[in-house]
């Protein structure tokens, strides 16, 4: 089994790639608009619990050389190989911008402006419902033809989805546990089940690999 950042990093090369291929045909940026890759790590956030990830410039650096950095937390990484993807790919658009100069959000990066709307767009995201009052145009998901990128990303096991198939143990209790368990997920992508989380009640959450589909079934 890869590690974690291996498979993200996977995905995150693919992401870049597509939007290249995108950037390099709009008329409202940089001519050579390329994203770079920043390092990818997965750390549980200092302020909301609900956060996902975040893109922080020039975080890491040795000498004159600064590297980026784009952060998922475990939730994010938790849900399967296409959720993961889709905040990898909002993460990368912040990226984009930032190489182009074009401040996309406000109020400490809560509020998603509409040249993040613009350059997400672009790079094949869509968006979930209309723009909030409070985050702006936040609410992104995978475009079909991105979505159908990943989906032949897993097909060719270009991508080792096995470590985004575990939950991160916290404040485990007593007669608590993360126990893997087989099954086939109906999303059509060779999906496999695992615990979500391992409840006493008679009603199992259960969470697909590939898709991030949550079922509950009885014990």
């Amino acid at each position: 089994m890869e590690p974690l950042d291996s498979a993200l990093a996977a995905l995150a090369r693919h992401l870049k790639k597509e939007f290249d291929e995108r950037l390099s045909l709009t008329d409202f940026g940089p001519k050579h608009w390329v994203v770079p890759l920043p390092r990818i790590l997965v750390m549980e956030p200092k302020r909301s619990t609900q956060t996902l990830g975040w893109y922080a410039p020039k975080r890491w650096g040795q000498g004159a050389v600064k590297l980026d950095e784009l952060v998922l937390t475990p939730r994010a990484v938790s849900h399967g190989v296409l959720p993961a993807a889709s905040v990898l790919a909002h993460e990368l658009v912040h990226v984009a911008n930032a190489i182009a100069k074009r401040a996309d959000t406000s109020r400490q990066g809560r509020y998603h402006n509409e040249l993040f709307r613009q350059t997400a767009e672009c790079v094949g995201l869509t968006f979930k419902g209309d723009r909030s009052a409070g985050f702006g145009w936040y609410n992104t998901s995978l475009g079909k033809e991105l979505e159908a990128g990943i989906k032949e990303l897993i097909r060719t096991k270009a991508v080792d989805v096995y470590p985004l198939r575990f939950q991160r143990r916290t404040k485990t209790k007593a007669k608590r546990s993360l126990v893997k368990l087989e099954a086939s997920c109906n999303c059509g992508d060779g999906g496999e089940f695992v615990y979500a989380t391992a409840v006493r009640a008679p009603v199992i959450q259960l969470c697909c690999g590939v898709c991030g589909r949550r079922y509950r079934v009885a014990d």
